[in-house]
């Protein structure tokens, strides 16, 4: 079995169901699942959360997105570090023997007003046998575990024992994912959504107030992204006694009890499991295993959030990230009959409603319409 190529420079260190899909400044769903994997894979080697950069992410989406349209890896021994010259940006070649390092180094400083220097490690290929491949959190960390050198960059083993990484940026699309790690804390705390990888050069340098939560929503959001269970439910509880019919309490509430309910296992087998897998093959190239992932449900915490949904439509019924989410978390599950009674009913009141639909803080949407019927082709 062919694997996607994984690159790492050696010689140097070189939450959400609802409230995602039309959000800007925020990771995306995918990339906020590998941020939050990682984390976890930190945790259970006794090693701290490292905090999401904004500026690193913007690296790493930019070239997530720069590797896909551009493929600057496709050149003669270019690896997945490469940078095109088609953007804002100075292009290189990285090679496998590190001369192009200052390339990977410098793309924070010249993409944002990150004050440090960059690591990055890379999964995926241009290769056009991998031209129809998605990459997903889920492929990306098994690779990256499954690679010694990049498992030691995330770990903090042998040459990075000594790395106190201060900020991370996430960045996945079509058939890659990017992450960077830096030392230097970054004063632009929030990341940015995958949409938003192409903002202005301008823009991006300009520097950054200190986060402020300006609401429960966005503190929920932050303490949602540092997997921060316990004190999400302060959070919730202490909102709840302030403003309990209040709709983004219940979508977040939503959010708590299905990512709760959720638990995913590595598993290894010797037969290919369904979904993504790793294959652990022989020195004559034969599969002999396979690391795969098993997600279970808790049914109790599951029927919690639903319970809190369904109240949030029932109050407000023209909240389309409700009904949405709730199609979503439910095929999470492979209820089958039930996410099809879900997508029926959201179909009926769109005709009741004429597609008046609304959004986080009921934001009404113009384009209600497109939104409900591009929404929809995603189940």
């Amino acid at each position: 079995m062919k694997k996607l190529i994984l690159v790492i420079a050696l010689c140097v260190v070189s939450c959400f169901v609802i409230g995602q899909q039309i959000q800007s400044g925020v990771l995306s769903t995918e990339e906020l699942k590998l941020y939050m994997q990682l984390m976890e894979y930190r945790e259970s080697k006794k090693l701290p959360i490292i905090p999401l950069s904004k500026s690193l992410t913007i690296v790493a989406q930019t070239h997530c997105n720069d590797l896909f349209n551009n493929k600057p890896d496709l050149k003669k021994e270019c690896n997945a570090h490469s940078w095109s010259d088609k953007g804002e940006w100075s292009a290189c070649c990285y090679t496998p023997d590190h001369k192009q390092s200052s390339c990977m180094w410098d793309k924070p400083k010249e993409l944002t007003g990150y004050k440090g220097i960059g690591f990055e490690i890379a999964c995926g290929s241009s290769d056009p046998l991998y031209k129809a491949f998605v990459m997903t959190a889920d492929y990306a960390i098994k690779s990256w575990q499954g690679s010694v050198h990049h498992n030691n960059v995330i770990v903090n083993k042998d040459i990075w024992k000594d790395a106190e990484w201060n900020a991370i940026g996430i960045g996945i699309y079509k058939g890659f994912a990017c992450v960077w790690f830096g030392k230097v804390k970054d004063v632009a705390s929030q990341p940015v959504g995958q949409s938003q990888w192409y903002i202005n050069k301008k823009e991006r340098l300009a520097e950054p107030a200190e986060k402020v939560y300006e609401n429960y929503l966005e503190e929920f959001r932050a303490l949602c992204t540092s997997n921060e269970i316990v004190k999400q439910r302060e959070l919730l509880t202490k909102w709840e006694k302030e403003d309990p019919k209040s709709p983004e309490l219940i979508t977040s509430y939503f959010n708590y009890y299905f990512q709760k309910s959720r638990t995913t296992m590595l598993t290894l087998s010797p037969g290919q499991p369904e979904g993504e897998s790793l294959s652990i093959n022989d020195d004559e190239g034969n599969a002999v295993g396979f690391f795969g992932d098993q997600t279970t449900t808790n049914a109790e915490i599951f029927e919690k959030g639903m319970a809190k949904i369904d109240e949030g439509i029932a109050l407000y019924p023209n909240r389309l990230d409700m009904r949405y989410g709730k199609i979503f978390a439910i095929g999470q599950v492979k209820d089958w009959e039930r996410f099809t009674n879900e997508i029926v009913l959201t179909v009926q009141y769109s005709g009741k409603n004429n597609n008046e639909w609304t959004w986080t803080f009921d934001e009404k949407k113009e384009d209600g319409k497109e939104l409900f019927l591009s929404g929809l082709q995603n189940y």
